[in-house]
């Protein structure tokens, strides 16, 4: 078998700004006992022994300009969604003003926002208190599409030295 010289010529442009975001509060909640006269144990796991606890997550996020396009992502949940740990996994994006503009779950899909502030809450249930508090830090990524921004590709490090216009074009 004889390899041959192929001509390439790599293009690539970026349309999303990806944006990791920390928690700034996070509040474990205790379990909700039942309503006055109704049957049941309140908040409870299956066969109602084990308590369930909610732990809500907020992030807090800007945008300076109008997108067609924002979307919420927590990546160390998206790969659990029948195998997770968690009972539930929720969350809500609200605005400066504390209006729910959505809520979503493991699905994700993106939102129109305007420029402005943003809050989102997670809210993760479990009956183990401690599992849950290891998610402290847990990152949400903000997704934004943007105008495309193409990508110059060069030949080396050196060629992008002597001639940055030169482009992906062997010597």
């Amino acid at each position: 078998q004889t390899f041959r010289r192929t001509a390439v010529e790599p293009a690539s442009s970026l349309t999303t700004l990806r944006r990791s975001v920390r928690p700034n509060k996070a509040q474990l909640l205790p379990p909700v006992a039942p309503c006055d006269g109704a049957p049941g144990v309140g908040d409870a796991g299956v066969g109602g022994k084990l308590p369930i606890y909610d732990y809500v997550l907020s992030y807090k996020f800007a945008l300076k300009e109008n997108s067609d396009s924002v979307t919420v992502r927590f990546p160390s949940l998206s790969s659990q969604l029948y195998e997770g740990a968690y009972e539930a996994q929720l969350h809500a994006l609200f605005d400066a003003n504390k209006q729910l503009l959505r809520w979503g779950d493991f699905y994700v899909d993106p939102t129109k926002l305007k420029a402005g502030d943003y809050e989102v809450r997670l809210q993760l249930r479990h009956d183990a208190p401690a599992y849950l508090e290891k998610l402290k830090d847990l990152v949400m990524c903000v997704d934004v599409q943007i105008a495309a921004v193409n990508v110059d590709f060069h030949w080396s490090r050196a060629s992008v030295l002597a001639d940055p216009s030169a482009g992906a074009k062997p010597p």
